[in-house]
C-alpha cells in the first residue's frame, strides 16, 4: 500500500470483509419508517458544521412493501436507479430508469416520457439509501415536488422476490462490507460523505457518524479479489482525497497527510 504525503495527518482505519451474498441486507424494519436528515457532498469555502446547517435535507422514505403494493395495483411511480450502469444492466427494479447519481442531467430528465415536476419519483441505490437520498435532494432542488427514497435499498427488494429484471441469473454475486473510522489530529472527522468506487464504476457511499465511523456495503457481480477500490473523501480542507485500496486484507491502516 502506497502512502501519500500531504500537509496534515489523517488516519483511516479500513477493514474489508468479503462474504457470500445473503438476504440479511438490512435489519431495520420497514414498518413505521421515519424521515431523517442527510447532507450533501461538500461545498467549497464552508466548514462541515456550516454546511450542515445550510444543506440539511430530510428525505421522504417509502418501504419496499409499499412500493411492491404499487406494482400489485399497477399504480407505478417513476423509479430511478441511481447506481452505476454495470449494476443497472445486471439487475434492477422492473420499469426503473437509469439515473446515476452525479450524472443525471436536465436532458435525461426531459427525455423521460411524461415526467413532470409533480410526478411521484422513487430513487433507490444499494448502500442501501445514502446515494439515493443524495439524488433525492438533487431532484428536489431541481423543482421536483414528490420525491421519495426506497428505504431498504435494491438488494432487500431483490431478495424479497419483488419485480426485478435480472440479466444473467448465473452471474456470481459477492457482497463486501467496509467498516472503519476517520480521524485527524483534532479528533474524529464526523458527518462527512465517504464514497467507495469499484473499477466498474459502481459507487457506494455512507456518512461518518459523530465518532468518525462509517460502514459501506458493496454487492458486485463477477468480482475479482484483485480489484482495487477508490476511496473518495469530501470536505477535508475543502478538497477531495482519493486513493486506492484492495478488499482482501482484513484490516488495512492507512495514514494520509493532508
Amino acid at each position: 500500500m502506497n502512502i501519500r504525503n500531504f500537509k496534515t495527518s489523517l488516519i483511516i482505519l479500513l477493514s474489508g470483509l468479503v462474504y457470500a451474498c445473503s438476504n440479511d441486507q438490512d435489519n431495520n424494519s420497514s414498518e413505521n419508517i421515519q424521515t431523517q436528515p442527510v447532507e450533501s457532498v461538500g461545498t467549497s469555502g464552508q466548514t462541515n458544521h456550516e454546511q450542515s446547517a445550510v444543506d440539511k435535507f430530510t428525505p421522504n422514505y417509502i418501504s419496499a412493501d409499499e412500493l411492491n403494493r404499487r406494482f400489485e395495483t399497477s399504480v407505478i411511480p417513476y423509479i430511478f436507479d441511481v447506481r452505476s450502469k454495470p449494476a443497472f444492466e445486471k439487475s434492477h427494479i422492473e420499469s426503473a430508469y437509469f439515473m446515476p447519481y452525479g450524472k443525471t442531467d436536465d436532458e435525461m430528465l426531459a427525455n423521460t416520457s411524461g415526467l413532470s415536476l409533480d410526478s411521484e419519483i422513487i430513487t433507490y441505490c444499494g448502500c442501501p439509501r445514502h446515494l439515493s437520498s443524495l439524488s433525492a435532494k438533487d431532484l428536489t432542488e431541481r423543482g421536483y415536488k414528490n420525491v421519495k427514497v426506497l428505504y431498504e435499498g435494491f438488494w432487500h427488494w431483490k431478495d424479497s422476490g419483488y419485480p426485478t429484471v435480472i440479466d444473467d441469473i448465473a452471474a456470481e454475486l459477492t457482497q463486501l462490507q467496509f467498516t472503519g473510522a476517520i480521524a485527524s489530529s483534532n479528533g474524529p472527522v464526523s458527518e462527512i460523505d465517504i464514497f467507495l468506487k469499484h473499477p466498474s464504476g459502481q459507487l457506494e457511499a455512507a456518512k461518518t457518524n459523530l465518532q468518525g465511523e462509517f460502514e459501506v456495503k458493496f454487492n458486485l457481480y463477477d468480482y475479482k479479489d484483485t480489484d482495487l477500490f477508490e476511496i473518495i473523501l469530501t470536505d477535508i480542507n475543502d478538497a477531495p482525497v482519493k486513493f486506492a485500496t484492495g478488499s482482501t486484507e482484513t484490516v488495512t491502516q492507512l495514514t494520509i497527510e493532508l
